[in-house]
């Protein structure tokens, strides 16, 4: 990734984080370059779980593996791949999230 995707990147992570915010109840799928910097943001795992409780005053939960076990659960992740983009595309406009492909994980607010 060069610094010119490193930017778009982060922009579109900052994007998502604003969703997660306004859909808080919405499961999401985030591309493979937002999920870099999710990685990233939760290499600081201090930091990372502050701003959560800033933002959303709950724990955002990075679940890997989904989308790659059986048939049923492929056809979910990419369902609520599409759910994503389409709320990319409804707040920010269309190509907003990019053309970087599914990452196979999940995001959820934990508010337990």
């Amino acid at each position: 990734m060069d610094v010119t995707q490193a930017l778009s990147a982060i922009k579109q992570y900052v994007m998502l984080l604003f969703l997660i915010q306004k859909y808080p109840h919405i499961r999401m799928v985030p591309s493979q370059e937002i999920d870099a910097v999710l990685h990233a943001h939760t290499a600081n795992i201090h930091q990372f779980e502050e701003d959560c409780q800033n933002l959303f005053s709950a724990c955002l939960q990075h679940i890997p593996d989904f989308g790659i076990k059986e048939e049923a659960e492929r056809l979910e992740w990419q369902l609520v791949f599409a759910q994503t983009q389409e709320l990319f595309e409804l707040n920010f406009g269309q190509g907003a999230m990019g053309n970087s492909p599914a990452a196979c994980c999940e995001i959820l607010l934990n508010y337990t």
